[in-house]
């Protein structure tokens, strides 16, 4: 059902796109597509260290999104004994407060610095996944999703980043690399969070997750702290 409900609205969609939208030459009809896949290009922007730097940010960030989105209602089930439809109530409104609260995060980015705006998300979603690991009860569920709705507000933030490393020439073709770079990388969250489940349980699943967002923090730090200029 839920199939064909997708189809029902994708179908429309796709004629409507082919019939009514006007076709457009393409902006850059001589661009050689060649040197888009050129290796030793795709090096240059992957191994520079600010944006190598950048990148593994993203990739612990969107481990632990992944790890959330994934498990999070499965998650609560299981280790914290809410009816599945509770759970689902309590995944739906971490993903609300998270839209709340990136708009504002890029408003501290700009405000402070990407790395404060990264640094607050990432203290936040830890606090907020030991929280509905650790402490008992209603009240910490409940801290817990606020918290961790919150925290999850790092996208605007760390893709500022990748802009602001890169030059107005490579934005185009070298944010398109890193974003898939990174999100190839970050994938792996659903599939180490649910192997790390099934074999020693949610605490340790999640534990890793803490401990992921741990290591972020300890890269904003020394990049920081040793004046890396990363």
């Amino acid at each position: 059902m839920a199939v064909g409900a997708g189809a029902g609205v994708a179908v429309p969609v796709a004629a409507a796109t082919l019939l009514f939208v006007p076709s457009l030459p393409p902006a850059n009809p001589d661009r050689n597509f060649r040197a888009a896949v050129d290796p030793r290009r795709i090096a240059d922007v992957i191994t520079r260290p600010p944006l190598a730097y950048t990148t593994a940010i993203a990739v612990l960030c969107g481990f632990t999104f992944q790890a959330v989105s994934s498990f999070l209602a499965a998650f609560l089930v299981a280790h914290r004994g809410l009816a599945p439809s509770t759970a689902a109530t309590a995944f739906g409104a971490v993903f609300a407060i998270s839209a709340v609260a990136q708009p504002v995060n890029g408003r501290v980015s700009d405000a402070l610095s990407r790395d404060a705006a990264v640094a607050i998300s990432v203290t936040l979603a830890g606090a907020a996944i030991a929280t509905l690991v650790f402490v008992p009860g209603t009240a910490g569920i409940v801290a817990g999703v606020a918290v961790l709705g919150a925290g999850i507000s790092w996208p605007g933030p760390i893709q500022a980043r990748f802009m602001d490393r890169l030059t107005d020439a490579e934005r185009g073709y070298g944010f398109g690399l890193l974003r898939t770079v990174y999100m190839f990388l970050a994938a792996s969250g659903s599939v180490v969070t649910g192997a790390v489940a099934s074999a020693a349980g949610w605490a340790a699943a999640y534990g890793l997750v803490v401990a992921l967002l741990g290591t972020c923090l300890a890269l904003l730090g020394a990049n920081r702290a040793l004046g890396l200029e990363l």
